[in-house]
């Protein structure tokens, strides 16, 4: 077993996102630091924006790493400051642009407790453990002003003219950092296929958008800043991803099938480019654990022992060959799967 696998199977309360170790939601942590490098006092100097960042429980040795991928924020050298638009205002530098892909929450409510990140994993094979980064953060030299952390705006940039044919880059796929079997609530049913299950929520019945995980969204043929409509069972629905990958709105969807607060909708495209729904309602609440498992990866078979319904989930969460239950504990928990961990374990 890789190492990092084993110091993440100790930590039932953390998962891996995105190559960080955090507790709680990562978009809500990077929403929460863009706030407070947004509404600090200026001079900001990048040591007051690490002083600041270490208060949302960003470990110190990782913090300037931290800002520095962060969506929509940016740290500006000596001397240097945000480039301009033609009428003014301040816009993001041409060839560095601002981070994509970045889940972006509502603003928290009060009193709810910040998120702890605690370190940065790199992205390292099976064979070998990710490390740990610790990047040490030189002092400001003498005599020149302090580099400062910049938020950077929302609004479109001035674009440049576009080059021409012998001039215009190859455009590669978009790479997630977690393949869709390394996805939260992801599973391959016995089509073939990678369906996503959504817990649904009062906000999906209203008609709020649904975020996609980025391994899933990438899985689907999205890449940042490019959307797409599909068609589905009740008409077209919008795919989109701008800070995030978002299902527009599942409302119609939901109604048709009848969905409730607490159900499952599990999603996944055709071939054709058809957006496939299956609803499953929410078991009951005296099911056993095991069948509720089975429910939760779209499994609803009646029967079968606790070590057939391990192998049935080991299957659609991309493991093969025998699998015991402590290995697929382990990816469990790798996959960020809490819900599946406390009723199997």
């Amino acid at each position: 077993m890789p190492a990092w696998q084993f110091v993440l199977a100790t930590l039932p309360d953390y998962h891996l996102v995105d190559e960080w170790l955090v507790e709680g939601d990562i978009a809500e942590l990077r929403h929460r630091t863009r706030d407070m490098i947004s509404s600090a006092k200026s001079p900001l100097t990048i040591n007051k924006a690490l002083d600041m960042v270490s208060s949302l429980g960003i470990h110190p040795e990782v913090s300037k790493e931290w800002l520095e991928n962060v969506p929509q924020l940016r740290i500006l050298g000596a001397g240097e400051r945000p480039p301009q638009r033609s009428n003014g205002s301040a816009a993001p530098a041409a060839g560095k642009p601002a981070p994509r892909g970045a889940k972006q929450p509502p603003a928290l409510s009060a009193g709810k407790p910040a998120p702890k990140a605690t370190e940065r994993l790199s992205n390292g094979s099976a064979e070998r453990p990710p490390a740990t980064a610790a990047e040490h953060v030189p002092s400001e030299p003498a005599g020149r002003p302090p580099a400062v952390a910049e938020p950077l705006p929302s609004g479109p940039a001035e674009q440049p003219e576009p080059a021409g044919p012998e001039e215009r880059p190859a455009k590669e796929p978009f790479r997630p950092l977690k393949d869709v079997s390394l996805t939260r609530r992801c599973f391959r049913q016995p089509d073939g296929r990678w369906w996503l299950r959504i817990d649904v929520t009062p906000e999906h019945l209203q008609g709020a958008e649904c975020p996609l995980p980025s391994g899933f969204a990438a899985y689907l043929g999205m890449s940042p800043g490019v959307g797409r409509t599909v068609n589905s069972a009740v008409g077209e629905l919008t795919l989109s991803w701008q800070d995030r990958p978002i299902l527009e709105s599942l409302r119609t969807l939901l109604d048709d099938v009848g969905a409730k607060e607490g159900s499952h909708l599990f999603l996944t495209l055709s071939d054709e480019g058809v957006l496939r729904a299956r609803h499953l309602p929410a078991a009951a609440k005296d099911a056993d654990p095991t069948a509720h498992a089975l429910r939760l990866v779209g499994y609803t078979a009646a029967g079968g022992t606790h070590e057939q319904a391990c192998r049935v989930i080991a299957t659609r969460v991309g493991m093969t060959g025998p699998v015991g239950l402590p290995d697929l504990l382990i990816r469990l928990r790798e996959r960020g799967d809490r819900d599946l961990l406390s009723l199997l374990a």
